[in-house]
């Protein structure tokens, strides 16, 4: 199952769901419901992004799932990572 599709499936059972990024940061954090106070006092370019939403998330009480970690890929040169099934699959699509 795609990680997308398992976000979205696990938005049926949870508030949040959050996946890490391999380098302490997060590749994507799914909501039902939003605060802005997610989103702030973080040092985006520091370590522990993951840990303050993750943080918040348990202080709101919000049931969440924290799926496996992902690499991130937010910059060209990072393009070299991507899963080689993501490319010219049209199953990795769906």
């Amino acid at each position: 199952m795609s990680i997308l599709r398992r976000i979205v499936e696990d938005m049926n059972h949870v508030e949040a769901a959050l996946v890490p990024a391999h380098n302490s940061g997060y590749v994507a954090l799914s909501l039902r419901q939003f605060d802005p106070s997610l989103f702030t006092n973080i040092a985006w370019e520091s370590p522990p992004v993951a840990s303050v939403p993750r943080a918040q998330l348990a202080r709101f009480g919000w049931t969440f799932r924290e799926l496996p970690a992902l690499t991130e890929i937010d910059e060209p040169q990072d393009s070299g990572t991507l899963p080689a099934d993501w490319i010219g699959n049209s199953d990795a699509r769906e």
